[in-house]
């Protein structure tokens, strides 16, 4: 009777283990499934990354290329702003170009000005002038003509104690005794005034 109680008991305990046995080999086939879709994963994980890391390895080439452009970029507005700053100055230059401008339409106005007034008295100097000259005129008629000057007498080859007749011209020492020095020989004994042109009271000699 005992062996059966215990021959009853080892062969519930099998069946327990059996159950047990069927329970992990469910728990293992399950795992290995859960293995076989981690390794699935695992390999589209890996296929990502090698995507992921085609498309950083584009992003970075594109990045580098940003970059270039954005160095061209600088370097073009650098050129811009120099640009600007000769644009800025050549504007000043203008400025003071229509400054100039200005001072010289208004200096050239008051040449005009000037100008104009120089041509009134210009034209009323004519006016004077030639009122002048009709007045000239008249009184040239108006006034006597001048006594003819007796002609000079041997005044080539005249000469006093003091000189010739050049000596006698008015500003020389001599000139003073125009009137009281004669000749010193012949004919020429004659007053300087009557055979000397240079003082003033014959006239020369003309030659036929």
């Amino acid at each position: 009777s005992a062996c059966q109680t215990n021959l009853k008991t080892a062969s519930e305990r099998a069946t327990t283990w059996q159950t047990q046995i069927k329970t992990l080999s469910d728990d293992l086939r399950a795992a290995n499934g859960r293995v076989t879709a981690l390794e699935s994963q695992t390999s589209a994980s890996a296929a990502g990354l090698a995507t992921c890391q085609t498309n950083l390895k584009s992003t970075s080439e594109r990045a580098t290329t940003w970059q270039e452009q954005a160095t061209a970029r600088v370097t073009d507005l650098s050129k811009c702003t120099a640009d600007l700053s000769k644009l800025s100055e050549a504007s000043n230059s203008l400025t003071t170009c229509t400054e100039n401008l200005s001072t010289s339409n208004s200096d050239l106005r008051t040449c005009n000005t000037n100008l104009a007034a120089a041509n009134v008295k210009a034209s009323k100097f004519t006016e004077m002038s030639n009122l002048l000259t009709e007045c000239t005129s008249s009184l040239q008629k108006t006034i006597a003509p001048q006594p003819t000057l007796p002609a000079c007498i041997g005044g080539s080859t005249w000469k006093s104690a003091y000189g010739y007749c050049l000596d006698y011209a008015k500003g020389k020492d001599n000139y003073q005794y125009c009137a009281t020095d004669s000749g010193t020989a012949g004919t020429q004994k004659l007053l300087a005034t009557e055979a000397c042109s240079e003082c003033g009271m014959c006239a020369p000699a003309t030659i036929s």
